[in-house]
């Protein structure tokens, strides 16, 4: 993204100050991708990872892509899918399931029952 930039999510300013200079983003640990690489490099622990997108996401290709990332490296995440866009609907249902998935609990439709373990998906 380049300064003065909005791409309907967010402007330049915003990303710059999440995320860092844009130019050296794909090299900085902001990039989960460079971030995992470097933890795995040095053997450290990584934290667990909980994804969760709708099918109607304009993200969800890049999580697809971020899933089979992790998968490809042996990574161990969770990673849903389900009806829904990106919005507060979708949000709040898994906020929900991911919260209760922390504490340990399951939820009703029995998605989440412990603390993730080797690498779960639904969508393979």
């Amino acid at each position: 993204m380049k300064e003065g930039l909005n791409n309907g999510v967010a402007n330049y300013d915003y990303c710059r100050e999440c995320f860092g200079e844009p130019a050296e983003l794909l090299q900085s640990e902001n990039n989960p991708e460079t971030l995992i690489d470097k933890l795995l490099s040095k053997n450290a622990k990584i934290p667990e990872i909980y994804m969760c997108c709708g099918t109607e996401d304009f993200w969800l290709e890049r999580n697809r892509e971020f899933h089979k990332f992790l998968c490809d490296r042996q990574v161990a995440h969770g990673y849903f899918e389900s009806a829904g866009s990106h919005d507060m609907p979708f949000g709040d249902e898994y906020t929900e399931k991911s919260l209760n998935g922390c504490m340990g609990k399951q939820h009703s439709d029995g998605l989440l029952v412990q603390p993730l373990l080797p690498f779960k998906s639904e969508v393979e």
